[in-house]
C-alpha cells in the first residue's frame, strides 16, 4: 500500500513539473513589433500578443493557437507601414480573438504578398513574415527570399519600457483557470489508469509471492 502510495505521489510530481507555463518574446526585424508567445500549463493551446509593449501581466492577446507537430501560422507585416497584420495558417490552427482591427486574414500564399515564380514561395519584398511553427514552440521569419530562426529576446533585454495597454483584454486568468480545469481531468485519468496498472502488479505480486 506505501508502494503504491509512493508511486502515485512521484507520478503526480513528475506530470506538474514538466507541464509548467512559458512565455516568450521576440524582435521581429525590420519592425517596432515584439511577438509574446503565451503557453499555459497543460493547455493545447498559445496565445499570441503582437505590439510595442511589454505585457507585465500577460493580460492581452491577440491569438489563439492549436499546438500541434503540424502548427503552421503566417504573420505578415509591411516594413514601412505595419500598421496590419495579415495573418494565415496552413490547417485551420488560429483563432482571431482580439477585437483590434489591425488583423486581416488572408488565403494561405496569398498572391498578392507572394512570389511564386520558382518552386519556393518567397515573400515580396516589401514585407516580411514571421512564421509560428511546431506546437508554437518554433519562430522562423522571411526576408529577403530567405528563412531565418528567430530566437527569443534574453531575459535581461526584456526592457521594453513604450507601454500603451489595449482596452479590449482577455484575462489570463480565465485562460489559466480553464487550462487547469482540462488539466486536472486529465490528470485524474492518468492517476487513475496508473492505480489499476499499479494494482495489478501488487495483486501478480502478491500471488508470485504466495506460490
Amino acid at each position: 500500500m506505501k508502494l503504491k502510495k509512493s508511486l502515485l505521489l512521484i507520478l503526480f510530481i513528475v506530470l506538474i513539473s514538466s507541464c509548467e507555463e512559458t512565455t516568450f518574446y521576440y524582435k521581429i526585424p525590420m519592425t517596432n513589433k515584439i511577438l509574446a508567445i503565451y503557453t499555459p500549463a497543460f493547455s493545447d493551446y498559445a496565445y499570441v500578443y503582437i505590439g510595442m509593449h511589454k505585457l507585465n501581466a500577460m493580460d492581452s492577446f491577440d491569438l489563439k493557437i492549436y499546438k500541434g507537430e503540424t502548427t503552421e501560422v503566417s504573420l505578415i507585416l509591411n516594413k514601412q507601414k505595419n500598421d496590419t497584420i495579415y495573418y494565415s495558417d496552413r490547417w485551420d490552427d488560429v483563432t482571431l480573438i482580439t477585437k483590434k482591427r489591425k488583423y486581416k486574414r488572408i488565403e494561405w500564399y496569398d498572391d498578392k504578398f507572394y512570389n511564386k515564380d520558382t518552386n519556393k514561395c518567397s515573400i515580396n519584398q516589401n514585407y516580411i513574415e514571421v512564421v509560428i511553427k511546431d506546437y508554437a514552440a518554433f519562430v522562423v521569419y522571411q526576408l529577403n527570399n530567405s528563412y531565418r530562426i528567430l530566437k527569443p529576446i534574453p531575459e535581461n533585454e526584456k526592457n521594453f519600457e513604450n507601454i500603451h495597454p489595449t482596452t479590449d483584454r482577455l484575462y489570463v486568468r480565465d485562460i489559466e483557470m480553464n487550462a487547469y480545469i482540462d488539466a486536472l481531468s486529465k490528470v485524474i485519468i492518468i492517476l487513475n489508469e496508473a492505480y489499476k496498472d499499479l494494482r495489478m502488479a501488487y495483486i501478480t505480486i502478491n500471488t508470485n509471492a504466495f506460490f
